[in-house]
């Protein structure tokens, strides 16, 4: 799981109220398999362990690119307009561009329940993906 680690992801913004870092936005330092934990910084030297689905990061942009595709009637016009917006920003890769996509998901709760994924689903989808390696590899 190391080419996870410095990815930006966001706290969600819909947990409870006794997650007093929820909304925020950090990189993940490392992920800790055996405890189910995910290390995430905020910009300061301490870090935070948090379970994978407490975060959420952007769609992979072909993913994000078949939601903008498949679902457009189905959507309002802003969130539509913002999740263009997170896709182009995607394209460049630049992690001052997806910062300012998480910032923009951040204040649009429609857009961010297409444009987003837990990290666990992230994670799930790794580990399917490594299991159907070795079983082909065999």
């Amino acid at each position: 799981m190391e080419e996870l680690s410095g990815m930006l992801v966001m706290v969600n913004p819909e947990l409870s109220d006794n997650w007093p870092s929820r909304g925020l936005i950090g990189f993940i330092a490392s992920i800790d398999e055996k405890r189910q934990a995910v290390m995430v910084g905020f910009g300061s030297l301490e870090m935070y362990a948090f379970p994978p689905e407490a975060l959420m990061v952007i769609r992979a942009k072909q993913d994000l690119y078949k939601v903008l595709m498949d679902q457009p009637s189905g959507m309002e016009t802003a969130d539509f307009k913002v999740l263009m917006r997170v896709n182009l920003l995607q394209e460049s890769g630049s992690q001052k561009d997806i910062l300012k996509a998480l910032e923009m998901l951040k204040e649009s709760p429609g857009a961010r329940s297409s444009g987003m994924e837990t990290l666990q689903n992230v994670l799930d989808l790794k580990n399917t993906q490594s299991a159907n390696q070795s079983f082909l590899s065999r």
